[in-house]
């Protein structure tokens, strides 16, 4: 038994295992084979910000023998070739979520289930939100909110390294390089970078994507603030904000969301999520 990346010339092969919906996906496909028969598949997509599982499948007579492990061992090896940090997510409804998070903690990640919201909102909703509708902004002394363009990179590395170093991985090293630098925005305690807002482009030109927002707990009572800034700083630019995208994972992001952003529709799903550090040897780099 062997792993292959599935191509357009040994697609033939898997078609039994591939379902339907993956046959027209961006997913990444391994399958696990034995001479001529496929045993087992393996589908991952990686994110800007994360890599997604969305499928992994083994015959049942093939079951027992080590393929899921192996599968699992190739998407990871493949993603940690790109980054050095890899967040894989699965939704509870994959089949046997509970034996891959055992297996992932196996290889050195630490596992976590919970519910994230997901909501959309289009630039009037966000504009007539109360989060706009709140009263004076809050100003704390020795504090500065900047574009991420204009935080000096020994600062953000400090806040990078530290979350890492706690294994509170706010986003990985990539999701901050890829993000949009002049919309992102910084929290500054004199030299210190106690909050992030970041953002990447979400397709057309003033669609966006919210990634993450971190916000140091001594620095709380400047979150509307410092959100209420992030946004104005965002609709200044020439096409505004069309549409928005928010994910959030954390009890106090989700609740801040909800108050808030007001009446927009929310979607709850349960996710599994497994993250990992991986230093890249001198080989790699």
């Amino acid at each position: 038994m062997r792993i292959v990346p599935i191509t357009n010339e040994n697609r033939i092969g898997f078609l039994p295992l591939i379902p339907q919906e993956l046959l027209r996906g961006r997913e990444k496909l391994f399958g696990a084979i034995d001479g001529s028969t496929g045993c087992g598949l393996a589908a991952y997509e990686m994110l800007e910000d994360r890599c997604v599982i969305n499928w992994l499948w083994v015959a049942p007579e093939w079951r027992g023998e080590g393929v899921a492990s192996a599968l699992l061992d190739e998407v990871c090896e493949d993603a940690f070739s790109k980054r050095e940090h890899v967040q894989l997510c699965y939704k509870a409804a994959l089949d046997g979520c509970e034996i891959l998070d055992l297996m992932l903690m196996r290889r050195g990640f630490l596992v976590t289930v919970g519910d994230v919201l997901r909501c959309e909102l289009n630039g009037e909703q966000l504009l007539h939100s109360p989060l706009m509708r709140k009263a004076r902004p809050y100003k704390q002394r020795g504090t500065r909110i900047l574009p991420l363009s204009k935080v000096e990179p020994y600062a953000l590395r400090a806040c990078v390294v530290m979350n890492e170093e706690h294994e509170e991985y706010q986003a990985s090293r990539a999701d901050y390089a890829g993000a949009d630098a002049e919309r992102s925005m910084a929290l500054m305690v004199d030299t210190k970078v106690q909050g992030c807002l970041l953002i990447h482009p979400d397709g057309e030109p003033g669609c966006l994507k919210v990634s993450m927002f971190y916000l140091d707990e001594a620095c709380s009572n400047m979150g509307i603030a410092f959100l209420r800034t992030c946004v104005t700083h965002c609709m200044e630019f020439p096409e505004g904000i069309k549409r928005i995208r928010i994910l959030a994972a954390s009890q106090h992001v989700k609740k801040m969301v909800v108050t808030l952003l007001g009446d927009v529709t929310y979607q709850t799903e349960q996710v599994h999520d497994a993250q990992c550090y991986r230093e890249k040897s001198t080989n790699d780099r």
